[in-house]
């Protein structure tokens, strides 16, 4: 698993994208602490896609493989 400091870019119930400083292959495992207003949701996943952005960075989509039901629900 990798652990890593990005910013939310998009979330859903299914999964997240993240700006990240690394391209991450398809198929990396992470483990996330993402910030939704106050509250903090934890989740595992796996990258699903990586595509380079103007700024350098990387926009990682990753699907959650790991999540509680409740912190589902706080990703409305």
């Amino acid at each position: 698993y990798i652990v890593s400091v990005g910013r939310t870019l998009d979330v859903s119930k299914s999964g997240v994208k993240v700006e990240t400083h690394r391209k991450l292959a398809a198929g990396t495992k992470v483990d996330m602490d993402i910030a939704i207003e106050d509250k903090i949701v934890t989740a595992r996943g796996k990258v699903v896609q990586t595509e380079e952005l103007e700024t350098g960075l990387f926009g990682t989509g990753i699907s959650f493989t790991s999540i509680s039901d409740e912190d589902r629900e706080a990703l409305v």
